[in-house]
């Protein structure tokens, strides 16, 4: 009878042990893993959830992307890139998505946003050793108010956090850009909002040489800004000796489905490994 029940009570002991280890397993790319704080401005605290790959404690440094969701520089909230943030992790990728100033939450404006994309790019590369990752291998991406502000955060000296240590560099070393809003001139997006300010602030009016090389996923019937605007910027990106590649998706709007997200990442990994910003896939990354 005694061995019986010390052996009922080893299998649940091993059970327990079994389940913490499936868990952990499980959950290492399927759930958000840290909550930081890049970012305060008085009582105001700014976030980045962080994403970590399987291999993240096998290796000393990891590529990273750092994520911006769309809403119009209005709503949104950072969660809506979460799911191809995952698709990067298990790619090897460390992934970051990020909250900014909104105007709905925050009375805020685009240019506020702005500042808040460079400051969390500063952030991720300031503390890369932190997040065990490599400062020359930082991707960003973002969707059509976020994917302004990381092309604009590459081209753009203006609108910097006072507070940002500015000899920290705010340009991601490769852009992705899914149905991106960066044309915000007189016939672009957002003029009614922008203004003359465009001039310094609308990444298809800021075009010039070394920019990080830059891959754009867009719908051929976006809404918003016609893929034939973002040939011409992606056009006019080559003139200037950068690296562009674009895809538009035949009977897609403004809005990207799931399937056009979840491709981007081996889209992005041959893209940036070409360019010498990735490792090669049989390299590092898998």
């Amino acid at each position: 009878m005694l061995f019986i029940r010390l052996l009922k009570f080893y299998i649940v002991l091993l059970s327990v042990f079994l389940y913490a280890c499936q868990d952990q397993a499980s959950t290492r790319i399927s759930k958000k893993e840290r909550l930081v704080v890049y970012k305060e401005l008085g009582s105001l605290s700014l976030e980045m959830d962080v994403f970590y790959p399987k291999d993240y404690e096998d290796s000393e440094e990891h590529p990273a992307v750092i994520l911006f969701h769309g809403g119009h520089w209005i709503g949104g909230n950072k969660s809506m890139m979460h799911p191809v943030a995952k698709k990067f992790t298990a790619k090897g990728f460390v992934a970051f998505s990020v909250q900014y100033r909104l105007e709905r939450e925050n009375g805020s404006t685009p240019f506020d946003a702005l500042k808040d994309a460079k400051s969390a790019i500063r952030y991720i590369r300031k503390n890369a050793s932190t997040f065990k990752i490599d400062p020359q291998q930082i991707i960003a991406g973002g969707n059509s108010a976020g994917g302004h502000l990381v092309a604009a955060a590459a081209c753009t000296d203006s609108y910097n956090e006072p507070s940002d240590d500015q000899n920290i560099s705010c340009v991601p070393d490769g852009v992705i850009l899914y149905a991106a809003v960066i044309d915000n001139g007189p016939t672009g997006y957002g003029y009614n909002r922008i203004g003359e300010k465009y001039l310094d602030f609308s990444p298809f009016h800021l075009v010039k040489a070394n920019l990080p090389p830059t891959l754009i996923l867009h719908g051929e019937d976006d809404e918003l800004l016609s893929c034939d605007r973002m040939r011409e910027y992606c056009q006019a990106l080559i003139a200037k000796q950068n690296a562009c590649s674009i895809k538009c998706y035949r009977d897609v709007g403004h809005k990207l489905n799931a399937n056009i997200y979840h491709g981007s990442v081996s889209m992005a990994m041959q893209f940036f490994s070409e360019q010498k910003i990735l490792e090669t896939p049989n390299n590092h990354l898998k």
